[in-house]
């Protein structure tokens, strides 16, 4: 499939420069734009900061890896999502 895809790439590529530049809407221009950049440069990194209460360090050296596990499920539980397997 994914060899399939790569034959119509330069096909896509054209197409999305098409509408990059003369797309009937400043979303789909944007869009395009945008598609362009990611396949081109990659996506952007995203940082992330992480702080224990009230903004200071995380203490993890003294909790057993149970104590670690139940502390990530609570964290992600909190921010609905759903407990992955560590």
């Amino acid at each position: 499939m994914a060899e399939l895809a790569r034959k119509h790439a330069p096909a896509a590529i054209r197409t999305l420069a098409q509408i990059a530049r003369k797309g009937e809407s400043e979303s789909a221009r944007v869009a395009a734009a945008n598609a362009l950049l990611d396949r081109g440069f990659g996506r952007p990194t995203q940082s992330h900061e992480h702080s224990g209460p009230n903004g200071g360090p995380i203490e993890y050296a003294n909790l057993s890896d149970e104590e670690i596990s139940a502390r990530i499920a609570a964290h992600e539980a909190a921010r609905g999502k759903r407990p992955t397997a560590h």
